[in-house]
């Protein structure tokens, strides 16, 4: 036997597992697994599908705290309005029947998106429309257009673009 028929087997696990997961949680797209997907197959070997659940759902949790906390700081600093203050907005739904993988979401808008930066993409948006239905706020706007700009990956990174120019405006932090 040699290695190519061991990565074969190997790879062939790695797939009917994540056909297991995707049959029963909806997740991941086994086209297209996160990163980290590979990374606990790798170390943990087939971990059942409630588990795996579970380590999604802190993860995504972990992530989506993290990517909340910069992004209502930076709220806060260019327009005065505290994001974190108590926000009963955040929530956080556990794996269930009804959400398999769990659900986090701000001020009703889910944020299904399971790696950075695409995390930040998500709930950059969700505060973005927040602001704009809760608070009548445009925010952020293109310091050379001053107009409002929309979240997007660019290169590898969560940006703020700006349509008008058709460039990144600044950084999501």
């Amino acid at each position: 036997m040699n290695g190519c028929d061991t990565e074969k087997r190997y790879n062939k696990a790695f797939r009917d597992w994540l056909h297991e997961l995707y049959d029963v949680l909806d997740f991941p797209d086994p086209e297209a697994p996160p990163a980290w997907v590979r990374e606990l197959f790798e170390s943990s070997g087939r971990v059942p599908p409630d588990r795996f659940a579970e380590i999604a759902f802190k993860r995504n949790s972990t992530y989506i705290t993290e990517a909340f906390t910069r992004v209502a700081a930076t709220v806060h600093t260019q327009t005065g309005i505290d994001l974190s203050a108590g926000n009963p907005d955040l929530t956080f739904e556990h794996p269930s029947d009804e959400l398999p993988i769990g659900l986090v979401s701000f001020a009703g808008s889910p944020i299904w998106s399971a790696d950075p930066p695409k995390i930040y993409v998500d709930l950059a948006e969700a505060v973005q429309s927040y602001l704009a239905d809760r608070h009548r706020k445009v925010w952020p706007l293109c310091p050379l257009h001053h107009l409002g700009t929309h979240p997007r990956v660019a290169a590898g990174q969560a940006v703020w673009w700006c349509a008008a120019g058709a460039h990144e405006s600044e950084p999501i932090i």
